[in-house]
C-alpha cells in the first residue's frame, strides 16, 4: 500500500535533470542533479559524509571527494557546473552544505 503522507517524485527527479535548492541563508539558487546508479555505488564508496560537515573540510582527501561530487551535482542558476571553492565564494556555511547533500541523498533515492 502506498504512503499517503509522501510527496510525489517531481518530473524533474524522474528525468534526472535536477531540482531547485535555495540557500535559505544567502539566497543563492542551486540545481541538484540526481546520482546516476554508477555514481551512487562510488559517492558511497567515497564515504563522504552527509550529517556534520567538518568531517568533510579536512584541507585533504575527504575535500577533495566532496569537490568532485560537487562539480558532477550542483549547478548555478544558469546550469554551470560549480565547485567546492565556488560554494565557499557564495558565502554558504556548514548548514546549508549538509542540506544541500542531504537534498542530493534524498533526489537519488
Amino acid at each position: 500500500m502506498a504512503d499517503k503522507n509522501k510527496e510525489p517524485v517531481s518530473l524533474a527527479t524522474m528525468a534526472g535533470i535536477g531540482e531547485e535548492f535555495v540557500d535559505s541563508y544567502t539566497g543563492k539558487k542551486y540545481k541538484i542533479i540526481p546520482f546516476t546508479l554508477i555514481q551512487w555505488a562510488e559517492f558511497r564508496n567515497d564515504m563522504i559524509s552527509i550529517g556534520p560537515q567538518i568531517i568533510n573540510l579536512d584541507g585533504g582527501e575527504r575535500e577533495a571527494k566532496l569537490d568532485k561530487w560537487i562539480r558532477a551535482c550542483v549547478r548555478d542558476s544558469d546550469g554551470k557546473e560549480l565547485s567546492l571553492e565556488d560554494l565557499k565564494q557564495d558565502g554558504i556555511n556548514l548548514v546549508t552544505l549538509r542540506k544541500l547533500l542531504e537534498k542530493l541523498a534524498d533526489l537519488s533515492g
